[in-house]
């Protein structure tokens, strides 16, 4: 089988390290300093990665840990969820292609990715104001590669387990040439075109799903997603409720 080549698009600016406290720290430091869109920090090594709701980030070595920069206005256009969608749907779009379609990513809603009910990937998103005043988005995500994080409170796995070899760069560049095609797509033709691709990786009509919103728990079944990227739940007594933010677990 001949090896493909992968490329970087020319609208990123790849800057890459053996070891970071975090991506998203180094990302940010540098688009305070140039304002540049599209900086791309990858790092071998986090020693502070950081996860959703301040939750540590465990990175062992040999897998993917990267952050990128993006204008908010580029992207989410005053729609919540767009960054996450296309992050999310390019990210699965990439395992499946790497793994000549043996593998099946599934989206939990609204930014982890499993494989078979194991965790092989998460994203985090943060807004944040530049030095010359611009609303950038911080985009982290972590991929695992070669080996999975024990002792996280789930169940991991890693692309290598999957019976998928590849470097750690060659996914990095297969992810940006994915999420360039699905950028020009959202700025061409919205975000209705990102959730219909992104639902045939996503929760079925009718799947059985709690959903952690801080101290409370909803349970109910899985309606849809509305236009703008909400979970749609419907609960026991008939009645639905639209979720924009929480934990997603499926039961």
């Amino acid at each position: 089988m001949i090896k493909k080549t992968y490329f970087l698009p020319s609208e990123y600016n790849l800057f890459s390290y053996e070891a970071v406290r975090s991506t998203m720290i180094t990302a940010r430091e540098l688009a305070n300093k140039s304002g540049e869109i599209g900086t791309i920090v990858w790092a071998k090594n986090q020693t502070e990665g950081r996860g959703r709701q301040g939750k540590s980030w465990v990175s062992p070595p040999g897998n993917l840990y990267f952050s990128f920069i993006r204008e908010s206005e580029q992207l989410s256009k005053n729609l919540l969820f767009s960054p996450v969608y296309i992050t999310s749907l390019s990210l699965a779009e990439t395992i499946e292609e790497i793994s000549s379609s043996s593998i099946e990513p599934f989206i939990k809603w609204p930014n982890d990715l499993l494989v078979n009910g194991s965790k092989i990937a998460g994203i985090l998103i943060e807004s944040f104001l530049s030095f010359n005043k611009k609303n950038l988005l911080n985009i982290g995500v972590g991929v695992n590669v070669n080996n999975s994080p024990n002792n996280v409170g789930y169940i991991t796995t890693n692309l290598k387990k999957e019976n998928v070899n590849i470097s750690p760069k060659d996914l990095l560049l297969c992810f940006f040439e994915n999420l360039s095609r699905n950028e020009k797509k959202y700025n061409t033709q919205g975000l209705e075109l990102i959730l219909k691709k992104w639902k045939k990786y996503s929760h079925n009509k009718g799947d059985k799903l709690k959903v952690k919103l801080g101290n409370n728990n909803l349970e109910g079944i899985f309606e849809d997603i509305d236009k703008n990227g909400a979970l749609i739940l419907l609960l026991k007594n008939g009645k639905t409720e639209t979720i924009y933010a929480g934990d997603v677990f499926v039961l």
